[in-house]
């Protein structure tokens, strides 16, 4: 049995299975900033109690957003991984959860950062898209 606190290093249980109630991040939260594929003149910010593990991008599109695999937000976490990154989205909201196609978005990670990326297509300007986020480092 391990309690809260304890376990700092699990290199030394890789090869068992590991059985937990919940995952809580305890990072502070990321930093965000805004690409051209969130338009000129949006508003991104992650939500209450995000994490690097864990959390919400918020964004308010502003004008002519950038199409074409155009950086949206880049995320970047408040300790960085050692190995590079999986991460997990979810539409937050009805807008979100409408992006299919050529307008879905999609991530590129590393230890440092993820980047959400327009589809193809532009995201719609003035809307407010939201996405939960998961993250899991690599091996």
């Amino acid at each position: 049995t391990v309690n809260y606190g304890q376990l700092t290093d699990l290199s030394t249980i890789v090869t068992q299975n590991a059985f937990v109630t919940h995952l809580q991040g305890l990072t502070a939260t990321p930093s965000i900033a805004a690409g051209t594929g969130a338009g000129t003149g949006p508003t991104v910010a992650m939500g209450t109690g995000s994490t690097d593990l864990s959390g919400i991008v918020n964004v308010t599109t502003g004008t002519t957003p950038a199409g074409t695999n155009a950086n949206v937000v880049t995320i970047t976490f408040a300790t960085a991984y050692t190995k590079p990154t999986f991460v997990q989205l979810t539409p937050n909201n009805s807008l979100t959860a409408l992006l299919t196609g050529v307008t879905m978005v999609y991530t590129t990670d590393s230890t440092t950062t993820f980047i959400i990326k327009s589809g193809t297509t532009a995201l719609t300007g003035a809307t407010a898209y939201s996405w939960k986020y998961s993250v899991l480092g690599g091996k």
